[in-house]
């Protein structure tokens, strides 16, 4: 971090969906994605340069992390 636009993502288990959300500093969601049966996520920031949040979100788990795109 920062990144330019390519971001990948080892959740150390396989989930069988996980829901990934990019979300811009207004927390408007910007990228919606559903990975089924995955242990990394690649996610690809097609937007300008700036900060973004990453939501992602299986079951009961969430997390949430911070990305900047030079």
């Amino acid at each position: 971090n920062p990144t330019d636009g390519n971001v990948s993502i080892d959740l150390g288990n396989t989930y069988t969906s996980v829901l990934v959300n990019l979300l811009d500093l207004n927390g408007k969601v910007i990228q919606s994605r559903t990975y089924n049966n995955s242990q990394v996520l690649s996610v690809q920031i097609e937007y300008p340069a700036g900060v973004y949040l990453l939501v992602i979100e299986s079951g009961n788990r969430k997390a949430a992390i911070q990305l900047v795109k030079k």
